[in-house]
């Protein structure tokens, strides 16, 4: 099974430049925590999570309607084709500590998005026991993974007299030789 199969298409997105109180909307009417965000084109630009939206207006002590989803979207978005295996999916969550990939075409346009639950629920309804095994471990060490803290001290409000905006990581390629649509990087 690839990714492709296990997508869900029909993906509620949201501009750059629309407000955090229309992705705050989107995220309550569609019942989801992540937007892709997309160009006019359809190509995708970021990611915007819903704890990133209220990240954002916390920090900035502004209100949702406020502040524009690019300011608090992800730029750096690593992304899979329709016909990635999951194990390769799996794999770039694992590195880039995240539960969602968009699933783009070879122009970066967006056809879906694959979640760490749809792995799992399918790797639970995997007819073949050795592997049907073998995918519940695999989600469960993306999952060890994505979980991991990103530092030993985490921040806490009362230690600190301005909070810190959150820095961009500097993450590994996955699976050396595996096609990477990775934005912003090299293919």
């Amino acid at each position: 099974m690839n990714v492709g199969e296990l997508m869900t298409k029909d993906v509620a997105t949201c501009a750059s430049s629309d407000s955090l109180e229309t992705a705050a909307r989107i995220f309550w009417e569609r019942d989801c925590g992540v937007l892709p965000v997309v160009d006019d084109a359809g190509l995708v630009i970021g990611m915007l999570t819903d704890r990133d939206a209220c990240m954002a207006a916390y920090l900035r002590g502004a209100r949702l309607a406020e502040l524009r989803v690019g300011d608090a979207m992800a730029k750096h978005v690593s992304t899979c084709w329709p016909e990635d295996s999951i194990d390769v999916a799996l794999a770039r969550m694992a590195v880039e500590r995240v539960r969602r990939i968009p699933i783009v075409d070879a122009e970066r346009k967006l056809l879906g998005v694959v979640s760490l639950s749809d792995v799992a629920r399918a790797a639970a309804r995997e007819a073949r026991p050795p592997l049907r095994e073998r995918r519940l471990a695999n989600v469960g060490n993306a999952l060890a993974q994505i979980a991991r803290p990103h530092c030993e001290l985490a921040f806490r409000p009362e230690r600190a007299s301005t909070p810190l905006p959150r820095a961009p990581l500097a993450l590994p390629s996955v699976a050396a030789g595996a096609r990477e649509p990775i934005l912003g990087g090299a293919r």
